[in-house]
């Protein structure tokens, strides 16, 4: 019920609600996870300790802490929630956690937990350009962005990644958007949903931090790189990080259809081949 109104001030109440509540968690299960001397959980009795291993004496942990590790190992393994929701993963927790009572999380608490998850990289990835934004005294990354339609052309697709050399002298490359259902690939609409979606989702503002934008050697990302008037435009094949993202994540079969010709029969005749992560330029 609370989903269904979303828009409405006790819809985003309680999803804010649901939101401080999963990256509580998560920042406790952490903290729990990395403190070398780990606690029993006092609900347990000392019969079932003396049931267990060393290993097991050392690490008890909660319910709660158990929905977070298995939360954290789908969301870093690009796995969905499928992959836990059965008896037989439920069986080997409670094996080794020596707890016949855990159960595994319901898939309302991943989506929570996956928000919380998300929500916590935002503001982290938002901090971090700000860091480097003042320790760089002006614009310092390079913003590569593409644009291309999918489903048969009927779908806009906006790729964003940034790229530049920290204040260690580390590389940084970052995935920032990847957004479907563009319904306009207009320069100015490209370059307002860049922003603004940056600015939602990081809290920054991307133009001011942009000395290069990088893009294909279409005219329409052209005019778009031209919109962030204190970048300089550079042409470069980069691009193919965005689109193998877009073919990573499955939006696009990379089959292509390609004419071969035949010696033997003196005839051409198509064939459908892999792209391997990326199209033909």
């Amino acid at each position: 019920m609370v989903a269904a109104h979303e828009d409405h001030q006790l819809g985003q109440a309680e999803a804010s609600a649901r939101l401080q509540a999963a990256t509580r968690n998560i920042d406790e299960a952490t903290d729990h996870a990395s403190n070398p001397k780990r606690s029993l959980s006092p609900a347990e009795n000392d019969r079932a300790v003396k049931r267990r291993g060393t290993l097991q004496k050392l690490w008890a942990p909660t319910q709660r802490d158990i929905s977070v590790y298995i939360a954290h190992w789908l969301i870093s393994s690009g796995l969905a929630y499928n992959t836990v929701a059965s008896e037989g993963f439920k069986l080997l927790v409670q094996r080794l956690t020596g707890n016949l009572g855990a159960t595994i999380l319901v898939a309302s608490t991943f989506r929570d937990l996956l928000t919380g998850v998300w929500f916590k990289y935002c503001n982290k990835t938002g901090g971090f350009f700000q860091r480097e934004l003042k320790a760089a005294y002006g614009t310092f990354l390079n913003l590569h962005h593409d644009g291309w339609t999918t489903g048969n052309g009927k779908v806009g697709v906006l790729g964003t990644t940034a790229s530049f050399i920290d204040k260690t002298w580390n590389h940084c490359e970052i995935a920032l958007l990847l957004t479907v259902g563009n319904p306009s690939h207009a320069a100015t609409d490209m370059q307002r949903v860049i922003c603004s979606r940056i600015r939602d989702l990081y809290d920054v503002d991307i133009s001011a931090m942009t000395q290069f934008t990088v893009l294909d050697t279409t005219a329409s990302a052209r005019k778009t790189s031209k919109l962030f008037e204190d970048s300089i435009v550079t042409n470069c094949t980069m691009h193919v990080l965005n689109l193998s993202l877009q073919y990573a994540i499955g939006m696009r079969e990379n089959k292509e259809t390609v004419d071969v010709y035949d010696p033997a029969t003196n005839s051409c005749f198509s064939v459908k081949t892999l792209l391997y992560g990326w199209r033909r330029l």
